[in-house]
């Protein structure tokens, strides 16, 4: 009977840990998902300099810039650039949020139309990465709930 009733508890506090590892390893990707995506927005800002931007037509060492330090942490090549890197001119609207003016060909003269007349539109740079999450206890977990692909921003003001 004592042997019945150790498999029993035994069971329970191995999925209750398998759980809690696949939680915790969970929460890890996704932070260091994030981080990755900060570390390629910096390393854009460290490639172009102010002498290089708009940096997506006047820094050939861009893409692979960002590309190095993404995958420079600790997920390696499992996480990458989702798409292209963006840029644009950007304004702050009445509610001091970031909304879109223009593209890097023709910089507006000032945010007037986002109700900042007195701000000049500032040139951003946008960092998307991709890293898919698989389980490390398939079908055993909540983890299988999660979602698989983990997709992160990162903005860096170039100008």
């Amino acid at each position: 009977m004592a042997a019945v009733e150790m498999a029993l508890i035994t069971s329970v506090f191995a999925v209750a840990m398998m759980n809690a590892v696949e939680v915790g390893r969970y929460a890890y990707i996704l932070m260091e998902t994030e981080q990755a995506t900060q570390v390629g927005a910096q390393a854009a800002l460290v490639a172009c300099d102010a002498q290089h931007v708009p940096a997506t037509q006047a820094c050939p060492s861009l893409t692979s810039a960002v590309t190095t330090a993404v995958q420079g942490t600790s997920l390696g090549s499992a996480v990458s650039l989702n798409g292209a890197i963006a840029e644009g001119y950007y304004c702050l609207n009445a509610s001091n949020a970031l909304v879109y003016a223009s593209d890097v060909n023709s910089k507006p003269a000032n945010c007037a139309a986002f109700g900042n007349s007195g701000l000049s539109p500032a040139l951003y740079l946008q960092v998307k990465t991709r890293y898919t999450y698989a389980p490390m206890f398939r079908g055993m977990t909540i983890a299988q709930s999660f979602p698989t692909a983990i997709q992160k921003t990162a903005w860096m003001r170039m100008l």
